[in-house]
């Protein structure tokens, strides 16, 4: 066997297999995470944000407002909103955000470990040929095999 095309095809599919791992993410598209996920996830940071500002507003102090009643509550008709119940949905939709959030970022990480993978496989193939190319160009190496 000529033993010098093995370095260079060792590097060239290690160039192929870099390209793969650049591409991949682009290749699979957004497998994993569908439209429902995207809306439930905007939906819940949506929440958050909404409930942040509730259980702010209901429980602000009426004397730091300048007399406006702040510190009563926009909800429930002007009368005094319920903290807890407040509190109670914002933990939930924190809950919920966090799960989105989860999935989320279980979807990126889907593609892209392949990716890493490919990528990771390109560069130990081109390392192996370029010390390959370097072994084969040796004169102690040359005398055992036939290059």
């Amino acid at each position: 066997m000529k033993w010098t095309i093995v370095p260079p095809a060792l590097m060239l599919g290690g160039v192929v297999l870099i390209i793969i791992g650049f591409v991949w993410p682009r290749a699979v598209g957004n497998a994993g995470w569908n439209e429902q996920q995207a809306q439930r996830r905007s939906t819940a940071g949506a929440d958050v944000h909404r409930l942040q500002y509730e259980h702010a507003f209901a429980t602000e102090p009426e004397e730091d407002t300048g007399g406006y009643g702040r510190g009563v509550g926009r909800l429930d008709d002007n009368k005094q909103v319920s903290v807890d119940r407040i509190k109670a949905e914002l933990d939930r939709a924190h809950e919920e955000w966090d799960r989105a959030e989860a999935e989320l970022n279980w979807a990126r990480a889907r593609r892209s470990v392949p990716a890493f993978l490919f990528w990771f496989l390109g560069v130990v193939c081109c390392a192996l040929g370029v010390l390959g190319y370097f072994v084969l160009r040796m004169e102690w190496v040359q005398q055992y095999i036939d290059v």
